[in-house]
Parts: C-alpha cells; sequence; structure tokens
C-alpha cells in the first residue's frame, strides 16, 4: 500500500556562509581571533533547556556528548571511545576517555553522563528535550569510565540522544531540577569540555570565548571566537562590509548583496547544504484538508522548481520528503508530485469542489475554499515563498 504523507510542499534550502578574503580585525581582537556573526541574542547555554539557534552556535564550542557526527552524519566517538549494544537492543554500554576535563580542571566520569542524561528525566524538569530521552529506562555506572543505558524497548535513534552535553556533575548535582533552569550556570559560567572555554556576554552586544588549552582533541588553532550580535540581517551585511564580523549565514534574499561585496574582493562566499527544509503542513483537524486528494492537489498545484530559482535564486533543491539528502535515513526512492495544475483541477473536481457561483474560487456545500497560510514574521523567505504559493493557488481556485 502506497503511503502518503500529511504534508508535500517542501523546499530544501541551503546555508550561505560568508568569508572574508582577508580576515579583518576589530578592535582588541588578535589576528588568529574570528568575529561571528549572529542575528539572534542567545537565552542561555544548557543544551537542555534552550531551544534556539543562537544559543546552539555557541553550545556547539563549549560543551561534548558521547558521541558526535561526522559529515556524512555517522556517530563516531567524542567523550566516548567506544560503545557496544546487547543483541536483544536493551543495554547500551559507553567506555569513556580517560583523563577529559571540565575547563575547571575536573575529570570526567560516568557520574557525569548519569547526572547530565537524567536532567531530562527528572520530576519537574521543564525545558523541551525531554521525549529525546523517553526510551531510556536505567542509566547505571559499572565504573568510573563505565556507562550503561537500559531502554525501555529497542530505539534505532538512540545514539542521537547521545550527542547530548555532559555537564559536570560536581558542580551542578546538588540543584534541584525545578531549579537547574534559572541557575547562573546557564548565563554566567557555563563549564563544559568543549575546545572553547566561555569568557564573557554582554547582551545584545558579543559572547567571548577562549580557546581551551587542555582539549582533549588538542588545543585549538584559534586563540578566541567572538559572536557578535547584530539587530537584523542588514545590520548583519553592514558589519560583514565593513570589517566588524568576519564571518556569518547569508539567505538567498540577501545573496545578490553577498555576491557584490565578493566583487569587490572584500569577502569569499562559499555554499553547502544544509539540514533545515522548508515545508507547508497540512492541518488535518480542518475539514478543507481531510481529503486525501485534496492534499495531493494542492501540491500538484505548486511550482516549487520556480520557488527554489526565485526565492532561493537557484540555490537549493525541491524535497519529496521529511529531512535532508544529507541524512543517512533520506529516501528519494518515494512518489513524487511534480507541478501539474491539470490533474490538481481534476483531484479537487473528483473531491467536490468546484466554482459554482462564477467568482473564480472554488466552493463546495455553500463554503468556500480559503484559508490562511501561517508563517513566522520576519523570515523574508519564507514570506516570499507565502506569496508564489499564494498566486499559484489562486490560479487553480483556491483562495
Amino acid at each position: 500500500m502506497r503511503r502518503i504523507y500529511p504534508f508535500f510542499s517542501i523546499i530544501l534550502s541551503f546555508i550561505f556562509v560568508i568569508l572574508p578574503s582577508t580576515v579583518l580585525q576589530a578592535e582588541g581582537t588578535k589576528k588568529n581571533s574570528i568575529i561571528i556573526g549572529s542575528s539572534g541574542s542567545p537565552t542561555l547555554f544548557n543544551p537542555y533547556y534552550s531551544a534556539d539557534a543562537s544559543s546552539s552556535q555557541v553550545e556547539s564550542l563549549l560543551y561534548n556528548g558521547l558521541v558526535t557526527f561526522d559529515e556524512h552524519l555517522n556517530p563516531i566517538p567524542d567523550l566516548a571511545l567506544s560503545w557496544n549494544v546487547s543483541p536483544d537492543g536493551y543495554n547500551w554500554t559507553f567506555h569513556l576517555r580517560r583523563g577529559v576535563q571540565f575547563h575547571d580542571g575536573e575529570e570526567v566520569t560516568a557520574k557525569d553522563v548519569i547526572y547530565s542524561y537524567s536532567i531530562p528525566r527528572a520530576k519537574g524538569y521543564s525545558g523541551p528535550r525531554g521525549s529525546d530521552f523517553e526510551k531510556i529506562k536505567r542509566i547505571r555506572e559499572i565504573d568510573p569510565y563505565t556507562v550503561q543505558f537500559t531502554l525501555s524497548e529497542p530505539y534505532a535513534p538512540f545514539l542521537t540522544t547521545c550527542a547530548y552535553a555532559i555537564l559536570p556533575e560536581h558542580i551542578l548535582g546538588k540543584i534541584s531540577s525545578d531549579k537547574l533552569a534559572e541557575h547562573p550556570f546557564n548565563t554566567k559560567q557555563p563549564i563544559g569540555t568543549g575546545p572553547f572555554r566561555f569568557i564573557e556576554w554582554k547582551d545584545g552586544q558579543y559572547i567571548k570565548l577562549k580557546a581551551n588549552p587542555s582539549f582533549f582533541k588538542g588545543k585549538p588553532r584559534l586563540d578566541t571566537v567572538y559572536f557578535r550580535i547584530a539587530p537584523d540581517q542588514n545590520a548583519q551585511l553592514i558589519q560583514l562590509q565593513s570589517g566588524g564580523i568576519d564571518m556569518m549565514n547569508i539567505p538567498p534574499t540577501d545573496l545578490s548583496v553577498g555576491r557584490l561585496f565578493e566583487k569587490q574582493g572584500k569577502i569569499k562566499i562559499a555554499s553547502q547544504p544544509s539540514l533545515s527544509y522548508t515545508y507547508i503542513g497540512y492541518n488535518l483537524k480542518n475539514p478543507l484538508f481531510t481529503d486525501q486528494r485534496v492534499r495531493q492537489a494542492l501540491t500538484y498545484a505548486l511550482d516549487r522548481k520556480q520557488i527554489v530559482d526565485v526565492v532561493l535564486e537557484g540555490q537549493g533543491q525541491v524535497a519529496y520528503t521529511h529531512g535532508s539528502p544529507l541524512q543517512w535515513a533520506y529516501n528519494n526512492q518515494l512518489e513524487q508530485y511534480p507541478y501539474n495544475p491539470k490533474l490538481a483541477k481534476k483531484l479537487l473536481a473528483q473531491a467536490g469542489w468546484q466554482d459554482h457561483d462564477g467568482d473564480g474560487i472554488l466552493d463546495k456545500d455553500g463554503k468556500k475554499f480559503s484559508f490562511v497560510l501561517m508563517t513566522n514574521q520576519g523570515n523574508k523567505i519564507r514570506e516570499m515563498v507565502s506569496q508564489i504559493v499564494q498566486e499559484q493557488w489562486r490560479a487553480i481556485g483556491v483562495e
């Protein structure tokens, strides 16, 4: 039986990274430092409670998990040297690296792993990560460098859970779970095992990190990393042009500006696939979308290649399923829904939607096929997509 997904209109976007051709120094920085532009201000630096990209970008340099992922998204050792799984898939045993230190000099042991991965499982936990840890039934220390997880059932994505940060039990262990989200550790002095140590956060201005000389994978080649916070994308571009930042992500809507800077010899542009994709999700509680033929028709009516070419300036691709081609589970053999407005109209007619009163909008049982497409304010890409979608759906009688 063919599987039909509840949403179809998906566009895979790409990230554009802007790099200067020569490192431009900001006041107080050294040549082996980098200033990264951030359009959003972080909330806190504890991955069990943060849920925004700006915080995660900083956290990725402060912390390590048991595992990490290579450029092909295959799990590889991080704080764990190795792991093994019982034949029935219920027990996962991790063997830790010895001698790894937190930024304060304390060694990482099994107690830190047990503490960290118990945070989202604790009563009173108020963060967004609980569902990622719900398959863990028990965690036990076999010895100071060996930890065993027992799951409630075999769970294939468990290694993605094991990429979450290991936090210092000796600092946070006595804090109750309902107090942890507000603890000064998260904003004043986060301590991890990562390649950089937290130095300072001036809200609305910058975050400063310094190289961790004791990093278990070797001292970083950069001495200092700054995240400079700008109020919006335009302010970031101005800072990039003036040398106030060295690196930023630029959306396709501003690519023409980036290309102009590159032509002037001020920057270099690098483009690479991202893990993100943009989709339209049909609310199946709305009677308009309960008929499968309607959902298929709406997808056939969208020229997504045109959207990629216009909105993303060709720097992207049409996606026909969840996820990114970078992911190991990506399947490009699923049935696709190419642009076919004639078929869209046919399917809608079969579902009973026709223009009975001649006003150009389909109706059924006296109800117009009219609805609101919602997206987040300030996202220029999604706003542009919404405008094109509105035009393409209007062409088949959908308002």
